[in-house]
């Protein structure tokens, strides 16, 4: 059964986006707000691994072009992976998740036929899955696996460089959130696009960035079996394997893949259906569970919110995005974190900055352009807080990994709402040259902190590149910091960076968790000490200037 829930606001001007669940998977439902729809729904099937993240935004931007088009389009997530339940990450149960989301996908009103979209190895699972299903009538298949074996090479090569380790030829591999025991990589090995039967009737596009014998021996392979094939080989192809944190690249045009379904594949016209009322769904699991939400003034920002299963709480942490990547954050650890608090008693909320992940900026995207540190992002944290406290959280910290510390830092500055800070590998204090001093910002933003009794809490890798600025600003090992009330610091030898392994994640995790829970919580906002009430409704205008003047408390 698939669960729908009201819809969200405009995702794009004419484009409405709905949370969707279904057998533990979260999905999005891209509809258009009027006209007509088609019979036919696209949905899409994500990339594995690194390439689920790199491909999150763009699928993203595909599926608006598509819901624009007439075409209803469902993106989701593998169980185990973005936003879903836990699940098995083998071969057979990612090809059931997408049978699973064609069952989905056609329980929706006058929906007759499906088109599956799939990137790189959720190409590969596409082709797989068409071949057992007749209601496919279409394949777009982006940059596919060919052959498994040079993919598993690959997620050893990731590994072996994330972890700045030699890693095991025959054991598991660990990495980008995939844990993959030995024997799931070596059916990911025999995977061969060549062997895959395709049906007489059925087109397929493939969008690639350049020729190469192995998919143009597949292609022949399909048409030789009567399927139709055109290849696409087109520079936007890159936009989905692009690094998340070069999101400030203009994003290509992707008209070509639309005009192709709608050539190929013509919608059956049918009117959008009225939106049928259902309960607030609920992702669940031990001891959480999570609701989307859509919020801000233009209602561009998304967000995941989780919550204890059970019982009241009135603390809540929020974050925002590490780099480029989507809410559920590197290896999916703000995934992890929020479910992991969750059984502690503390809520949590994921989102999505203005251009990144599943959030639109107030233009909807008309460049699809944004920056890692150079655009303000405390107007969407402030718009985060008016979040929770409508939802009625009394305590509210924020949290950030390497740019998303950053980006909370500045927040907490700002904002007097604020309860606490914890900010994990924070890169720098500030984008602006200055010297080390007590003008600094660091130095005025940590005495701004301690006076407003906001706790904050900074943790290191032992070794991590922003130790440079904390001992340019603070000494070293951050030892000045020990002058300011409520502000500690920690530096851990058996962490990285990017929490790349999963233990550094879970330690991580208890430390964040130990640290919220002996924050202080109020009765009431309040009793916070310097409490503006009018920031509840109205955020400082100082969130609304752009960074050449940042550093003015």
């Amino acid at each position: 059964m698939i669960f729908v829930s009201e819809p969200l606001a405009k995702h794009h001007p004419e484009v409405q986006l709905r949370p969707t669940t279904f057998q533990g998977c979260f999905a999005q439902l891209h509809v258009p707000v009027s006209g007509t729809v088609s019979d036919a729904v696209v949905v899409m099937c994500p990339g594995i691994g690194r390439d689920g993240s790199t491909g999150h935004r763009p699928l993203r931007f595909l599926a608006d072009q598509l819901a624009l088009a007439g075409y209803r389009t469902l993106r989701f997530n593998y169980r185990g992976t973005g936003d879903s339940c836990d699940g098995d990450a083998t071969l057979a149960a990612w090809q059931q998740n997408v049978h699973d989301a064609i069952d989905a996908a056609l329980a929706l009103d006058g929906a007759r036929r499906v088109v599956l979209a799939g990137l790189r190895l959720g190409a590969t699972l596409a082709a797989m899955v068409a071949a057992e299903q007749d209601a496919v009538a279409a394949l777009i298949l982006i940059e596919p696996v060919v052959r498994g074996r040079s993919f598993a090479t690959q997620l050893r090569m990731e590994e072996r460089l994330a972890t700045k380790s030699e890693a095991d030829a025959e054991g598991a591999v660990r990495v980008h959130g995939l844990q993959l025991p030995p024997e799931e990589l070596a059916h990911i090995a025999l995977l061969d696009l060549l062997t895959v039967d395709s049906d007489a009737n059925r087109q397929i596009l493939v969008l690639t960035t350049q020729h190469s014998e192995p998919m143009r021996q597949a292609q022949s392979a399909w048409q030789r079996q009567g399927a139709k094939v055109t290849q696409l080989v087109d520079e936007s192809a890159l936009a989905f394997l692009r690094p998340t944190h070069l999101a400030d690249e203009p994003f290509p045009n992707l008209c070509p893949v639309v005009g192709w379904l709608s050539e190929t594949c013509p919608a059956r016209p049918l009117p959008v259906p009225e939106p049928v009322p259902r309960h607030r769904f609920d992702l669940a699991g031990p001891g959480w569970r999570e609701t989307a939400r859509m919020f801000g003034p233009a209602g561009n920002l998304f967000g995941m919110l989780c919550e204890p299963a059970v019982g009241l709480c009135n603390r809540i942490l929020i974050f925002g995005n590490t780099g480029g990547d989507p809410h559920e954050g590197f290896a999916r650890f703000g995934v992890e974190l929020a479910r992991h608090l969750a059984r502690h008693g503390i809520a949590s909320l994921r989102m999505d900055f203005a251009g990144l992940g599943d959030s639109i900026d107030a233009s909807y995207d008309a460049n699809a352009v944004t920056h890692t540190f150079m655009i303000d992002r405390r107007a969407d944290f402030a718009a985060a807080i008016d979040l929770a406290e409508s939802l009625g959280f009394r305590s509210i910290a924020l949290h950030g990994l390497c740019s998303g510390a950053y980006h909370a830092l500045q927040s907490a500055a700002a904002d007097a709402r604020v309860a606490a800070l914890l900010c994990v590998n924070l890169p720098l204090f500030t984008i602006r040259y200055e010297k080390a001093g007590p003008a600094s910002f660091a130095r005025r933003s940590m005495e701004t902190l301690s006076a407003r009794g906001v706790r904050c809490g900074f943790i290191f890798a032992d070794g991590d590149g922003g130790l440079v600025s904390l001992e340019q600003n603070f000494g070293s090992s951050g030892k000045d910091l020990a002058a300011y009330a409520g502000i500690e610091c920690a530096i851990m030898p058996d962490i990285d960076h990017d929490l790349t392994r999963p233990e550094m994640r879970r330690r991580v995790a208890d430390r964040i968790a130990d640290f919220l829970a002996a924050v202080p919580t109020p009765t009431a906002l309040a009793d916070r000490p310097n409490f503006r009430g009018d920031t509840a409704k109205v955020p400082d205008a100082r969130l609304h200037r752009n960074l050449a003047t940042e550093g003015a408390l």
